[in-house]
């Protein structure tokens, strides 16, 4: 636990103590590490470093274009059931790790929904990717999103979440899958039209 204290004296300063490691469970791939601080009286602290190796096995890993083609890594648009596509030549600035094309495109609809059924039961860390290239400004566009049935994004407004028009806004949102039904992402129009550029 962060603050236990391990304690040598003068009568066991040379004797074995042995010190368990556990990791919390978590939805991550990456291996954690901890750090532990070592002090005595007259020496200069020092830092031990300890890193768990993780064992769990990655879920798969989607990366979906809305409204374009293939891009990198990214695979072209799939798993919707209706909308319209919209491209800009505009350039999307704030895209970070994603490639901007992403942001160039989306998928439109009044209502719209992504079902990734091929996703196993798990928790996941879902990205839904926007840009609002259309509109020059805020409150013009907003919806809801739904992951799983539940309401996660309440009258979303690109615009105001990237900071203006053509430019990226990310929102990343941890999800649990349980119904062995795959991932199932809904956008409801609340004014005018839910859009989204990639998941």
């Amino acid at each position: 636990t962060s603050g236990d204290l391990l304690t040598f004296t003068p009568d066991n300063w040379n004797v074995y103590q042995p010190v368990n490691l556990a990791a919390r469970e978590d939805i991550d791939f990456l291996n954690g590490q901890a750090v532990f601080l070592c002090q005595a009286p007259l020496f200069l602290d020092r830092n031990v470093t300890v890193t768990e190796q993780e064992n769990d096995t990655p879920f798969p890993v989607k990366q979906i274009n809305g409204g374009g083609p293939a891009v990198g890594d990214w695979q072209a648009d799939a798993y919707f059931n209706s909308g319209l596509v919209w491209s800009t030549s505009a350039t999307i600035v704030n895209t970070g790790s994603a490639p901007s094309a992403i942001y160039q495109t989306e998928r439109y609809a009044k209502n719209l929904l992504y079902s990734l059924a091929d996703l196993p039961n798990g928790e996941y860390q879902v990205n839904l990717h926007f840009a609002e290239t259309y509109y020059g400004v805020a409150n013009a566009r907003l919806f809801n999103v739904l992951i799983e049935g539940q309401q996660r994004l309440a009258s979303f407004d690109v615009f105001s979440a990237a900071g203006g028009k053509n430019r990226a806004a990310v929102a990343p949102l941890i999800v649990t899958v349980a119904d062995s039904n795959g991932l199932q992402v809904a956008l409801n129009t609340v004014k005018d039209d839910a859009v989204i550029s990639g998941i």
